[in-house]
């Protein structure tokens, strides 16, 4: 596919950052930063669907030392969602269902639909705490 070559690039280039700088490690820190920063970009479902692909269940049965499971990951991303769904309830955030996805929704005003319930939740958050996702 087209994008793998973008992504094949960016591999590439934090390669060449660590023979330029001599230093090793500047390879698995850009690395860590892009992964970090995808991550941050995700929504629930890709970040479910990215716990759950084969290439990080791996990573997780060789270096996880048996502590490291799909279902205690999911269970760390189910109870976040939970927990921000409260402290928005508490807050006067309601989430609806629309005809085209899902939507927070204040006295004041509401958002742009979603097309999953928790990210909806995540962006009812965000806006109450003046952050972005």
């Amino acid at each position: 596919m087209h994008f793998d070559k973008c992504l094949t690039k960016l591999l590439d280039a934090a390669a060449r950052h660590s023979e330029d700088s001599g230093n090793p490690g500047d390879t698995l820190s850009d690395v860590k930063a892009m992964l970090k920063s995808a991550w941050d970009l995700m929504a629930v479902s890709q970040k479910r669907r990215f716990i759950e692909s084969e290439a990080v269940t791996d990573v997780m049965t060789a270096g996880g030392r048996g502590k490291l499971t799909v279902e205690s990951q999911l269970n760390i991303i189910n109870t976040t969602v939970d927990n921000l769904g409260e402290v928005i309830s508490l807050e006067g955030y309601e989430i609806k269902e629309g005809d085209f996805g899902f939507y927070w929704e204040t006295e004041e005003m509401a958002s742009e639909d979603f097309p999953d319930k928790d990210d909806a939740i995540l962006a009812a958050h965000a806006h109450l705490t003046g952050t972005t996702k």
